[in-house]
């Protein structure tokens, strides 16, 4: 709905670039701390120290301090060097005058939401580490809601011209809504966070040890996202807006399915590691979900691909060459979802044990793979082939990370013959929609859903992938189960 709203205020044109280049650097940021730093450097330790009763209170006040503090400076430094960074992540903008200085002027704007986001990472691993998963999971819900308070408003009292800058504020507001639901969240567990003078705790070498590496490891990976950006800018006009709408539906699964797995596997492996516990079961359960999660909906959304563009987001100023251009990226989007989700899980493996060489390598390698893909092919696919590096380099990264994790836990075979399962049935699912062709986008993409769910779980029942739901013989066994 937010996006479809910015689809709607904007299209996909020049203004949308604007945006989308400005929200870039604290969306980065976001990603850095929410689903990388807090989630592999601050839940393992924090979890650590409530196991072993280390003061996990003073530990959170601390590592609460030391974020707020960076966050602000980082969000003065980006207010003051906001034309600097333009030209580092959008030089291809200098072309045009006007759509550069308003790119600067944007950027300015959203710099502040650093800080909110910040604060809210933090006190969403918190709420994870204590097993609550809905409730974070639900607080960007509140953040989206704020943008579009603000685009319907926009819409109806305020001039064309104003769009753009009111975007931006609206991120901030999003980011404020967000961060006062998590801090009530906080409040029902009895945790506040406060600002501490006396930065010392026994767990904060090993969060240092962690979070430098996995802030080396992640910013290199999100080298390549900048430089795809940075080439968009040269391509025709709407490219940066085409690859970021293609990127948002990609990232439904995602953020569904793959950064869902992520958040709840981590407490479950530091909780096994800080046990010294046999790990082997539950990776690779959770490697086959990620399977069973994500590889569906990828060939699904592949499948529907310009029909859900159109559904989603072609109405206002979103023509109907927009969707075309959109679902060309969002096609060779599509591979990112299945091999982030298997990442994701595999990335904890090694951070939930302290181990960051590993990582590091899989990140080079997919990074150079994107970087390759990126520099090479967009003089012959145009904007598409960014969307194919994306792919493409987490696709290497994944069989990297697949192939050395199995060395030293080899799949289970009742495992391997699960994921084996899961492949045939999403592809056979297909087979059903060849046959639905009826005239409205809506109604064939939703009768398509319902019918590739339905033969898909069908599928999933009689192949037996979860034996377990067939051998509850009563009330009791349920409830444990």
């Amino acid at each position: 709905m937010r996006d479809a709203g910015i689809a709607f205020l904007v299209g996909a044109g020049r203004y949308a670039d604007i945006f989308n280049i400005a929200f870039r650097i604290p969306n980065f940021l976001r990603d850095m701390l929410a689903e990388n730093a807090m989630q592999t450097a601050f839940v393992p330790n924090f979890v650590k120290a409530q196991e072993k009763n280390e003061d996990p209170l003073r530990f959170l006040n601390v590592i609460f301090t030391i974020f707020l503090t960076a966050s602000v400076i980082l969000a003065l430094l980006g207010i003051l060097l906001s034309k600097e960074i333009v030209l580092v992540t959008a030089y291809g903008f200098r072309s045009i005058p006007e759509k550069f200085i308003k790119t600067v002027e944007v950027t300015r704007i959203t710099f502040p939401y650093l800080v909110l986001v910040s604060m809210a990472a933090l006190f969403q691993a918190v709420l994870n580490s204590r097993k609550e998963f809905f409730q974070p999971a639900l607080s960007p819900a509140l953040f989206d809601l704020g943008i579009i308070i603000l685009i319907i408003v926009s819409y109806f009292f305020l001039p064309k011209e104003s769009y753009v800058i009111v975007l931006g504020y609206s991120v901030i507001f999003g980011g404020f809504l967000q961060l006062l639901y998590l801090f009530q969240r906080l409040k029902a567990h009895n945790l506040h966070p406060e600002i501490t003078t006396t930065i010392k705790h026994p767990y904060l070498k090993d969060f240092g040890k962690l979070l430098i590496p996995v802030f080396i490891s992640v910013g290199f990976s999100k080298i390549t996202p900048f430089v795809n950006t940075l080439i968009a800018t040269f391509l025709r006009e709407g490219s940066v807006s085409y690859l970021t709408y293609a990127y948002r539906i990609m990232q439904v699964p995602v953020g569904l399915f793959a950064v869902g797995l992520q958040t709840v596997s981590m407490p479950s492996f530091s909780q096994i590691a800080a046990r010294n516990q046999e790990i082997r079961d539950a990776l690779w359960k959770s490697v086959f979900y990620a399977v069973f999660l994500t590889l569906p909906s990828s060939i699904f959304i592949m499948f529907y691909s310009e029909e859900i563009v159109t559904v989603l987001f072609q109405r206002g100023a979103f023509s109907a060459m927009d969707s075309i251009n959109t679902a060309q990226a969002l096609v060779l989007y599509t591979p990112h979802v299945v091999a982030i989700g298997l990442s994701k899980v595999l990335l904890n493996y090694y951070f939930s044990r302290g181990e960051i060489k590993i990582p590091n390598y899989s990140v080079l390698m997919g990074s150079l793979v994107n970087l390759t893909i990126a520099l090479t092919l967009p003089r012959i696919l145009d904007f598409p082939s960014l969307a194919l590096a994306v792919s493409g380099g987490t696709l290497i990264q994944t069989l990297f990370l697949t192939f050395m994790v199995s060395k030293e836990n080899p799949i289970l075979p009742p495992y391997l013959g699960k994921i084996l399962k899961v492949m045939v049935s999403s592809v056979i699912s297909v087979i059903p929609l060849l046959f639905i062709r009826i005239g409205n986008n809506l109604l064939r993409v939703s009768l398509g859903f319902l019918v590739y769910v339905t033969a898909f779980l069908t599928l999933a029942w009689l192949l037996n992938f979860f034996p377990e739901l067939r051998a509850i013989p009563d009330e009791k066994t349920a409830e444990k189960f």
